[in-house]
């Protein structure tokens, strides 16, 4: 008598039916994934962002700070150049906050005011550059003013930025060009890029400035003729 026969196994599979929807929800899987992780990037750029405005403002804030503490004029009118104490000045621009629409976030209404004045570092003394060397003095002319960041406006706001220019005072340099032939002065211009000093123009010949100089607002710092351009 002959073995029973044993039954055929058929290979199990997937449909092309199944195939496909597996590959669908896959894809729906990777597309969320992907919008999650793009949220989560966009999230922490945004967060660094803030950061770094927030420790750029921390920065600046200490630095203002740090100036106005050691402004060397009294704040108040009359000041004579023997006093030879330097300046503080706040040029009010002819534009103002109410020059704005009402609720308009931009900045440009009251964006031309200028802070100048001179200060004493009570500790480490102010660095600048001479050419290609470097110079130091405790005492600085120091202008804070806006300048406009971009050609159009972002969104509808107008960006600035926020500048801090530092001119040593030295009232004698003593190294060329001004030490030239024993002079205190030169002729021609310098480079006002490399060269971080207090100058005023005195019959055609830069002068370096001394405190009781600056008092005298044509000397200042882009002024001329008692003019801020």
């Amino acid at each position: 008598m002959s073995p029973p026969s044993q039954g055929r196994t058929t290979p199990s599979g997937f449909s092309l039916t199944e195939l496909l929807i597996a590959s669908t929800i896959a894809l729906v899987v990777m597309g969320a994934v992907a919008q999650l992780f793009s949220l989560f990037s966009r999230t922490l750029t945004e967060s660094q962002a803030i950061v770094d405005i927030g420790g750029r403002m921390r920065t600046t804030a200490l630095q203002l700070r740090h100036d106005l503490a050691g402004v060397t004029v009294p704040v108040r009118p009359g000041i004579s150049p023997e006093s030879n104490t330097g300046y503080f000045e706040l040029i009010e621009g002819p534009r103002h906050d109410s020059d704005a629409p009402h609720g308009s976030s931009d900045l440009e209404a009251d964006s031309d005011d200028v802070l100048l004045f001179t200060t004493r570092s009570p500790g480490r003394p102010f660095v600048g550059q001479y050419g290609v060397e470097k110079i130091e003095s405790s005492v600085a002319e120091v202008a804070w003013f806006c300048r406009q960041a971009t050609s159009q406006p972002v969104n509808g706001t107008t960006l600035y930025n926020l500048h801090r220019r530092q001119l040593l005072v030295l009232g004698y340099v003593g190294r060329p060009p001004f030490s030239s032939a024993g002079a205190n002065s030169m002729t021609g211009s310098l480079p006002t890029v490399d060269y971080d000093l207090s100058l005023r123009s005195e019959n055609g010949m830069l002068v370096p400035n001394t405190l009781g100089d600056l008092t005298k607002r044509e000397n200042r710092f882009r002024h001329v003729a008692g003019t801020f351009p």
